[in-house]
């Protein structure tokens, strides 16, 4: 996609995130027919963490899905620094489609991951393809889930939560984490920026109003790095 004229944001607005001080922390929202994935679908979320995680602890980020039609999930009980891509086919039947290992140091990360039934798809960390995902032919079942991001005893932030119902391609995924403010909106479901700044409800950019309800966490400022690293190095119109 070509860009029009830009310039470098050398003084960005203020940006916010929820934060979690390390208790189970959720944003639950209730589930609408377009997050009812079936056969392909990409979930994008950037996190940042102020420590390493590193360490025998019972720290996770069990859900950034559909509970439990499709989600990814990082459990550091199970295997530390393990992402994994996790849905229910319409036998019942879980299946975990793919995996991605990531040194957990401090800073942000953006991780995301694509899947399309007999085709496949990809983990991705900061733009770029890290790993393939299985190429099985699976139906994701349909309950009542709501959509929910989940992390439980994880110091960190949250922003920019997405949710598509198609794969995109890693020309895509460079794009969207190159510019986080200004994304691929082409089969966009779901866009939770997470940067309110204050109250219990954090509002769906998608159009679709899917919007959540805050659990827990709080909104926080970021700080100076972060806000460098998530404001948008380029914008997709000049800036007056």
């Amino acid at each position: 996609m070509p860009l029009t004229p830009t310039r470098v944001l050398l003084h960005p607005p203020k940006r916010y995130a929820l934060y979690s001080r390390g208790e189970e922390d959720l944003v639950v929202v209730p589930m609408s027919q377009s997050l009812r994935f079936t056969t392909e679908l990409t979930l994008e979320f950037w996190m940042y963490f102020p420590q390493d995680m590193g360490g025998d602890y019972d720290r996770s980020v069990e859900v950034v899905g559909a509970l439990y039609d499709y989600w990814v999930r990082y459990n550091q009980f199970y295997d530390p620094n393990l992402w994994e891509l996790i849905i229910y086919d319409t036998e019942d039947t879980q299946r975990i489609l793919g995996n991605l290992r990531i040194n957990l140091t401090a800073g942000w990360y953006q991780i995301a991951v694509t899947w399309k039934s007999g085709v496949g798809g990809a983990f991705y960390l900061n733009g770029v393809n890290r790993a393939g995902l299985s190429s099985a032919s699976y139906i994701m079942r349909q309950t009542a889930s709501n959509f929910v991001v989940r992390w439980r005893y994880v110091p960190c932030y949250f922003a920019m939560v997405r949710a598509y119902d198609r794969l995109l391609s890693d020309r895509e995924m460079r794009y969207n984490f190159e510019n986080p403010m200004s994304p691929i909106t082409n089969g966009l479901r779901l866009w939770l920026k997470m940067e309110e700044g204050s109250g219990t409800t954090v509002y769906d950019y998608s159009g679709y109003g899917n919007h959540g309800t805050i659990y827990n966490a709080t909104c926080a400022e970021i700080t100076k790095t972060p806000v460098r690293t998530l404001s948008p190095v380029r914008v997709l119109s000049p800036v007056r």
